[in-house]
């Protein structure tokens, strides 16, 4: 989930070598990181439901072109 290296990088950027503060840090990020995750996926969600919309406008209008040609 979270490499060895970028504790690492983590841990010296914060200037948490030894502390205890490291773990509290870690798990927020994880949670920040499980909480961008499902952004993400809630994202990807609602484009697919926009391009079914648009899909479905372009047929709509193919239909109304055809009705209009044949009637």
């Amino acid at each position: 989930m979270f490499g060895l290296n970028q504790r690492h990088f983590v841990y010296k950027m914060f200037n948490l070598e030894g502390s205890k503060e490291k773990d509290f840090l870690i798990l927020n990020v994880q949670k920040r990181v499980e909480e961008i995750k499902q952004m993400k996926e809630l994202i990807e969600l609602g484009l697919e439901f926009l391009e079914i919309k648009i899909e479905n406008m372009y047929l709509l209008d193919l239909v109304g072109i055809l009705f209009g040609l044949i009637f």
